[in-house]
């Protein structure tokens, strides 16, 4: 069986060289994701930013929905070697 090396790690898009996205939505770089600040971060960021509305800029917008996918991504990664690691301990203590 192929067992994924933990802790695994989203891949940053090119679009987002030079930014940080943890800094952008106000996080450390190691401080936990908290899912629903998250969104809620994210909404506001995209409503200031969007080209539609309060002459937002497209590549500002983009930029936002880039760090926010990045930063998901990195908390499903998180929560799948949280769950993969219980399942792992679990199963050894029936050994």
């Amino acid at each position: 069986m192929i067992q994924p090396q933990l802790p695994r790690q989203a891949q940053k898009p090119d679009i987002l060289d030079g930014i940080d996205p943890y800094e952008l939505f106000g996080y450390s770089q190691g401080q936990k994701l908290i899912l629903q600040d998250l969104k809620d971060k994210y909404k506001k960021f995209a409503l200031q930013t969007h080209p539609d509305k309060n002459n937002g800029d497209a590549r500002n917008f983009n930029i936002v929905n880039e760090a926010f996918k990045f930063l998901y991504e990195e908390y499903k990664l998180k929560q799948n070697d949280k769950q993969f690691n219980e399942l792992k301990n679990n199963s050894n203590s029936y050994i």
